[in-house]
């Protein structure tokens, strides 16, 4: 009788199994709540630096493309500055008519000038011009264009022609900063004054 209530209440015992974490270990679930949560805090903080990556990446051949369409107008108008401060140069400026008709050539110069793509990006992607100039050559260059167009009513060619120098030295350091080789083709007054000084060597050359 006695053997069989025992049996009975082994039985009747429920089935408990205790499980220990090993010495010094961590719960399998505090791992996996622990990753998961990393993994949030990584996802949160790399997404700003991923848009930026991406907006960064998707810039560069829009940065490219302004920086070529700005250096094709630079050329261009240090060309016609170019130009016009040699031939304001080589003309006589002893008579109020002589500087009048310097000023005159100034402002013919001024009024040629394209400003299209710069004036429209310095508007609209000024962060982007700065990034390829950031000493601001071509801004000070049109800059210094537009000043002598004032000194152009108060008839002092001085000022024009230092401000056309200035010009010419700044765009000249832009395109020399960013490894761009320009040799500006002669105009034909210029090669117009070359032959006529040939000739009066030749001349001279002649009768000495």
């Amino acid at each position: 009788m006695i053997a069989l209530m025992g049996q009975a209440a082994v039985e009747a015992a429920p089935n408990v199994i205790y499980v220990r974490d090993a010495a010094g270990g961590m719960s399998e679930w505090v791992k996996i709540l622990i990753t998961a949560v990393a993994g949030a805090i990584l996802g949160i903080m790399s997404a700003p630096l991923t848009e930026l990556a991406k907006s960064f990446i998707l810039r560069i051949p829009m940065r490219r493309k302004i920086k070529v369409q700005l250096v094709d107008e630079l050329i261009e108008n240090l060309d016609r500055v170019e130009q016009a401060t040699s031939e304001i140069l080589s003309l006589p400026k002893s008579t109020k008519p002589e500087i009048t008709r310097c000023l005159g050539l100034s402002q013919a110069t001024v009024g040629e000038l394209h400003t299209d793509q710069f004036d429209h990006y310095f508007a609209t992607e000024k962060a982007i011009v700065y990034e390829i100039d950031p000493e601001r050559n071509m801004a000070e260059f049109y800059k210094r264009i537009k000043e002598s167009s004032g000194a152009v009513l108060d008839l002092d060619l001085d000022f024009v022609i230092q401000s056309f120098k200035m010009a010419v030295l700044l765009a000249a350091r832009f395109l020399r900063q960013n490894n761009i080789t320009h040799i500006r083709k002669s105009t034909l007054y210029e090669e117009m004054m070359e032959i006529a000084e040939k000739e009066a060597e030749k001349t001279k050359q002649k009768n000495d």
